[in-house]
């Protein structure tokens, strides 16, 4: 059994990416940690739980003015707010015996190692998907923010770029030093697509 994990920042293409890498190889499970953070918020006050009312790009305002450290407490402490969801649904997916993919913006170093001791036995891929720079980005968010529901809510992705690249470089750095697959949506889909 497999787990594939799909992180990075916001509008790299991990959503996308893989339910076609799901559809690509009949993997019939695919999760969204957006939708885990969701349940998780339901059982949880925001007075009990700070971090998980936050989104990664901007739980650094829980820390103070913006610096790169607040800016990678802020999102160590939301993705660590969401581990509990991701590890539960985890567990059912190995119950489950199928391989799965869990995609989402809530994966750091730690979250992945953690859920590689959690999950024993199972190999867990782990693919970082990257933008190339602030253009690629922002040309990324303005395509997605068209594609959305008239009335959805702002998720102030454009706002936040740089919070969003200093991320990114935070994760670049964990993921080299682990050993992670770094690459962008589309180097991606053409390694398992040629």
């Amino acid at each position: 059994m497999r787990i594939t994990v799909v992180h990075g920042v916001p509008c790299a293409g991990k959503s996308t990416s893989a339910i076609a890498y799901a559809s690509r190889y009949g993997i019939r499970t695919v999760v969204h940690t957006d939708y885990l953070r969701e349940v998780r918020r339901s059982h949880i006050a925001p007075t009990d739980c700070p971090a998980l009312w936050r989104l990664t790009h901007d739980a650094w305002e829980l820390f103070g003015a913006k610096t790169e450290t607040t800016v990678l407490e802020g999102f160590t402490a939301h993705v660590a707010s969401v581990a509990p969801a991701i590890m539960s649904a985890a567990g059912y997916m190995i119950s489950d015996g199928f391989d799965a993919v869990i995609e989402g913006t809530h994966f750091d170093g730690r979250t992945i190692d953690k859920l590689r001791s959690r999950v024993g036995g199972v190999e867990v891929d782990d693919v970082l998907l990257t933008v190339d720079d602030e253009a690629d980005l922002l040309r990324r968010i303005a395509a997605k923010q068209a594609r959305r529901a008239p009335g959805s809510e702002d998720k102030q992705w454009a706002a936040r770029v740089g919070v969003m690249l200093t991320i990114q470089d935070h994760l670049i750095a964990t993921s080299r030093v682990r050993g992670g697959r770094i690459m962008t949506a589309a180097e991606w889909r053409r390694s398992w697509t040629a």
